[in-house]
């Protein structure tokens, strides 16, 4: 109340205030007999502010219990709310609207009136003048309500729309109504598909074909109040990107609109999200595929459970949800590689920062054999005290790596033997450190992690070979692209003469620019086969000169050897003996070539000589060889032929100069 209340409706005014309230006192009765119960707040004043008047439901709104307290003494420009331009605007007539917060602390503190009300409320008044025929002002009319709790809701109302709105634009949420009479879309906020007026056929053109029959279906729901709600996502086309965009849209029936039938959705782009799901799924099962293709399992260990989570794992029978105690992995693993399992769970189980790595053999009732596994973990999650309360890995099944590894270390050995029997190194150069790296080398004492420098092979390398040796060298530190292949001698510690040594190299890699940054190659000791290439030289001279021996003295032995294979035709009958009769027929009648005696001599020095029983084997096959090669000459020979060749037999006269003319 701004200004004060008026007296009860029987109160009679006196004559004082008819004098300056022009109101008969029927006028009066017959206004408040209109205004007493008006669910709103009516207060009269006459010119000069005094409140004349006051209904009840002002009483109630100011909490005045009396009303003589208030009428013919309140005064509405004495209220702490009024200044004087809103008591001008008043007194000259005009129609008055306010709203504004009516602290009735600030009341009592101006003594204005005396009220029981302690809060603060909403005040929202009108202030229109009273005249008479005339048209002169003779009082004004108070019109006013709490409207407080209207206030605060539409507050509320508009903080919760305000927020809304604020979480759909964070989202990047719009929504939209659709009157299912008219069949046609609006916007409520944001900027949704569907514009102002937008038909349904509208929607279904942009709409995937796909997804025709779902939305019709779901807005049938709807209309027919089968459903209240509903969730469906749905694709509509962008004409700028010339695609197809994902969005999620939820739907609620609507009763706020009596006759109406409306439906109120929501719509969010997810294509983002459904593309990142697309990703993921493709990822998984990517990851599937190669777990699978290399024999990986995917494990989880949880401290609290003490138990195993796997994908793809046959201990656990292929199924993801079973889980696997620690009793059951340590009955696959074997005997010996249990104790280094049983380490790996005791140090997860005291949650140790640590990484697993490991090997063992495990067999389940899916394997033939024990198979090598390989098992890696790392810690994966935490407890609030910052305790590892599950780990995660892998476990790989590397049977046929560690088969190719066995298989790979027995032909390094073999390779390596055989290096070491024939006296060959392996070598590496790399251009930018100038190192040489070797296997087998005596320069590095045959160890093969120690590197060797230019300057170390230079230092065994003889006086007369040195300059052959470093312009090599150099032509690998300059990046030339030709193949290396030369001959010189070396001495190490191991060695007490100098050795031969044949070198053999070519470029195997280069840089982005095609520079060459590596060489390799082989080192070959040519020492022995050059010593053995002597010693058959020497041998086949010693040969040449002991055919021209045998050569004089074969020549009259042709009785003799006849009779000797008389002899053998007798003692053996059969094929033995053709073998040797023919032979010694050609021997006699001078067709085994020098070199052929040769062999011959070479066959009984490997029999007779200081070698093993390889070589003394050999020696045989190669005796018998040349014999039956020889053997066969005089049965290519003619009949006719043959009679001729068997001569009478000469005198050792004549056997010789035969003999010697053959040769």
């Amino acid at each position: 109340m701004n200004p004060s209340e008026t007296e009860p409706t029987q109160n009679v005014m006196s004559s004082s205030a008819l004098e300056t309230f022009p109101l008969t006192k029927d006028q009066l009765l017959f206004a408040e007999s209109i205004y007493a119960c008006l669910p709103m707040s009516i207060e009269i004043y006459d010119t000069n502010g005094i409140l004349r008047s006051i209904n009840e439901h002002a009483l109630q709104m100011y909490g005045v219990t009396d009303k003589t307290t208030v009428v013919n003494i309140v005064n509405l420009f004495n209220s702490p709310y009024m200044d004087e331009t809103l008591k001008n605007r008043i007194q000259r007539g005009e129609d008055i609207v306010l709203e504004f917060e009516y602290d009735f602390d600030r009341i009592k503190d101006n003594a204005y009136f005396s009220t029981q009300n302690k809060n603060t409320i909403i005040y929202e008044a009108k202030v229109v003048p009273l005249r008479s025929k005339e048209g002169e002002i003779i009082g004004h009319i108070l019109l006013s309500n709490d409207v407080t709790a209207i206030k605060e809701a539409e507050f509320r109302t508009d903080e919760s729309k305000k927020n809304l709105e604020m979480a759909m634009e964070a989202a990047s949420m719009s929504s939209w109504v659709y009157d299912m009479y008219k069949k046609t879309f609006n916007p409520l906020h944001g900027d949704p598909i569907a514009k102002k007026n937008t038909t349904l056929d509208q929607i279904l053109n942009i709409l995937h074909p796909q997804d025709h029959e779902p939305l019709i279906q779901l807005l049938s729901q709807l209309t027919n109040k089968e459903i209240l709600q509903g969730n469906i996502t749905l694709r509509f086309y962008n004409e700028e990107e010339k695609q197809y965009r994902y969005y999620e849209s939820m739907m609620r029936l609507s009763f706020e609109h009596f006759g109406k039938l409306l439906i109120i959705g929501t719509q969010l782009d997810i294509t983002e999200r459904m593309q990142m799901v697309k990703k993921t799924q493709e990822l998984i099962a990517k990851r599937e595929l190669a777990m699978k293709v290399s024999n990986i399992i995917h494990w989880d260990f949880d401290v609290r459970t003490q138990e195993f989570e796997a994908y793809n794992d046959p201990i656990n029978d292929y199924a993801s949800d079973k889980l696997v105690s620690i009793q059951r992995y340590m009955d696959v693993i074997h005997p010996e590689d249990r104790s280094s399992s049983y380490d790996a769970i005791q140090s997860m189980l005291s949650g140790k920062e640590f990484t697993i790595n490991f090997t063992c053999r495990m067999q389940t009732k899916y394997d033939e054999s024990w198979q090598y596994c390989n098992i890696i973990g790392v810690p994966f999650e935490k407890d609030e005290y910052g305790n590892n309360v599950r780990y995660t890995g892998f476990r790989q099944n590397i049977s046929k790596l560690h088969q190719l590894n066995e298989e790979l270390e027995e032909r390094n050995y073999k390779m390596q033997l055989t290096f070491k029997t024939v006296g060959m190194s392996y070598w590496d150069f790399e251009v930018k450190s100038k190192q040489f790296k070797a296997f087998n080398d005596p320069v590095n004492d045959f160890h093969s992690e120690n590197v060797i420098t230019p300057e170390d092979y230079l230092h065994v390398t003889h006086p007369e070979d040195i300059e052959l040796v470093r312009n090599h060298i150099n032509y690998m530190i300059g990046g030339t692209t030709k193949d290396l292949n030369f001959k010189f001698r070396s001495k190490t510690k191991w060695d007490k003469e100098w050795q031969t040594l044949i070198v053999t190299g070519i470029p195997v890699e280069r840089d982005k620019k095609g520079n060459v940054i590596r060489y390799t190659g082989i080192k070959v000791n040519n020492t022995k086969w050059e010593k053995m290439a002597q010693q058959l030289k020497e041998l086949k001279d010693k040969a040449g000169e002991t055919v021209s021996a045998i050569g004089e003295a074969v020549g009259g032995a042709d009785s003799k050897l006849n009779g000797v294979s008389n002899f053998l035709r007798e003692a053996s009958g059969g094929g033995l003996f053709n073998m040797l009769s023919g032979f010694l027929r050609n021997l006699g009648g001078g067709n085994v070539s020098g070199l052929n005696i040769a062999g011959l001599i070479a066959a009984a020095y490997l029999v007779f000589g200081r070698f093993g029983w390889l070589g003394k084997i050999a020696g045989l096959f190669l005796g018998m060889m040349l014999i039956g090669n020889n053997a066969g000459v005089v049965r290519t020979v003619p009949s006719e032929a043959v009679s001729r060749t068997q001569t009478p037999t000469l005198s050792p006269e004549e056997q010789t100069q035969s003999g010697g003319m053959r040769r």
